[in-house]
């Protein structure tokens, strides 16, 4: 995943920047980050509800039917890959919603 902090890319590419437009630069990085955060959240309902629908056809949770197929204790239906990668989006996604949400608690307390 790429970096999104402005200030940091900006120095990473040997610019001199004013307090004052770092300051700038973080308020729009904040902004950014809170923008994408909603529409993670948006996603992760998405992914629930997929998940629910998985879960009622076969009648077991996301996470027993995972540890039964990285285990290789299941079938190979093509079903069955697309539970898992729904599962390993979502997993994605939530360590992204950290990563966001933990950058726009520092930069309130920084800031």
């Amino acid at each position: 995943m790429g970096d999104h902090d402005l200030v940091r890319l900006a120095e990473k590419g040997g610019l001199y920047l004013s307090e004052n437009q770092k300051d700038i630069l973080d308020t729009i990085t904040t902004f950014n980050l809170r923008a994408r955060y909603d529409d993670y959240k948006n996603r992760l309902k998405r992914y629930d509800m997929e998940l629910m629908e998985f879960e009622g056809r076969y009648g077991m949770s996301s996470d027993l039917f995972y540890e039964k197929f990285e285990a290789g204790k299941i079938g190979d239906e093509m079903d069955y890959f697309e539970w898992s990668g729904l599962i390993e989006l979502r997993r994605d996604l939530l360590n992204k919603m950290i990563r966001t949400d933990s950058k726009t608690m520092l930069r309130r307390i920084y800031l």
